[in-house]
């Protein structure tokens, strides 16, 4: 945009939306993209799961691939207990609430 134009969703909106939720979750910026990534795969995977759309030849796989890496960042935010909301979400994660 700042070039005189540009995309809206693909260059604000998503990014966005990506640091946002990154942020509630306690994910580094630096694994942004692959957030991204995982996004999409993820859309793509209930996609063709609920509505039996097309979705993806890597969709399934992203999708368990973004659980594992949330899991690992759950269980850690759990240890730190910081306060934050990613912490108390593994909180109420762990405890089974």
């Amino acid at each position: 945009m700042a070039k005189g134009g540009g995309e809206v969703v693909g260059e604000f909106s998503v990014p966005m939306s990506m640091s946002s939720i990154g942020a509630l979750l306690g994910i580094p910026t630096s694994q942004f993209g692959k957030l991204r990534a995982w996004s999409d795969d993820v859309a793509n995977f209930f996609g063709r799961v609920a509505r039996h759309a097309r979705g993806t030849q890597t969709d399934a796989a992203g999708f368990q691939e973004f659980l594992a890496y949330l899991k690992s960042i759950l269980e850690a935010k759990a240890e730190e207990d910081d306060g934050s909301i990613a912490a108390n979400l593994a909180g109420l994660w762990k405890n089974g609430s």
